[in-house]
């Protein structure tokens, strides 16, 4: 889970950089040179980390009772909405944040992976984390692709923390969700020029490749925000998985706190506490 929240910080300041000469707005983010201060005092927390926390204190709150958990992850989301308005919301979700009936609106969006990888924490089996996940992401992202998408992102966050090989939670994946039939270098030049970079059918399978080509927790990283685009969501996607498979680094779990708002620190020690973490 942690992981997830430096992979967010690490790919903010990269976000919206591209600047055409022509004046023109780029709807999509150039790859960081080679190299990037992996977390510099450009770097802030996202809307990835306000939701995944948010998702946190719903687990820790109800225990992960599926009776209980959609409502309080609706109830936490407003509330972290509230709190933090400006966190960088995509625009259907700033929407139904101000929506008073608050319904499911059929998105597959990338937010759909970027902040589920609490229940892969808070699972005892990956049948019961799938389900966790099924049910904090249709209070918004319904759609068949978004729930697949924090599916592929939960299963391989799980399959890690188990300590499966990296060999056997890509055949799963490939079996269950993507083909992953790329490479990272393979794509990487041209990546951020494509479209729809911020659905899960885009996003999700590049962010879970570059997982697979890692080689330790900040490669991990690196890879997947160095191919631009929605850099702070492909880190966070990223580093869900590779937090939990190589750990996080004790230096960079200590520096990122100094990103953290206290509450935001106090939700994710509740929630390691409760999962005995």
């Amino acid at each position: 889970m942690l992981g997830a929240i430096v992979g967010d910080i690490v790919g903010s300041r990269f976000e919206f950089s591209c600047q055409p000469e022509d004046g023109s707005y780029c709807e999509f983010t150039m790859p960081p040179e080679t190299g990037f201060e992996f977390l510099s005092s450009d770097c802030f927390f996202t809307d990835d980390t306000v939701l995944t926390v948010a998702i946190c204190q719903a687990l820790t709150e109800t225990g992960g009772n599926p009776a209980s958990l959609p409502r309080r992850v609706v109830e936490l989301f407003c509330e972290y909405g509230s709190r933090y308005p400006l966190a960088g919301y995509g625009t259907r979700f700033d929407e139904w944040l101000h929506n008073p009936h608050r319904k499911p609106y059929m998105s597959h969006g990338n937010g759909a992976g970027m902040r589920v990888s609490g229940c892969a924490y808070a699972a005892e089996t990956l049948e019961e984390a799938l389900l966790l996940s099924d049910l904090v992401t249709g209070v918004t992202h319904n759609h068949p692709e978004g729930m697949l998408g924090a599916r592929a992102v939960t299963a391989t966050t799980f399959l890690a923390r188990q300590g499966k090989s990296k060999e056997e939670i890509r055949r799963y994946i490939v079996e269950n969700f993507y083909p992953l039939d790329f490479t990272i270098g393979e794509i990487q030049n041209d990546y951020w020029k494509g479209r729809g970079l911020g659905t899960c059918g885009n996003s999700i399978p590049q962010a879970l490749q570059a997982f697979f080509e890692s080689t330790d927790f900040e490669s991990a990283i690196r890879l997947a925000v160095g191919l631009g685009g929605d850099t702070d969501t492909l880190g966070a996607m990223v580093g869900a998985p590779a937090g939990a498979y190589y750990g996080v680094p004790d230096e960079t779990a200590e520096k990122v706190e100094t990103y953290l708002t206290e509450d935001l620190r106090k939700a994710i020690a509740g929630f390691e506490s409760s999962f005995s973490l």
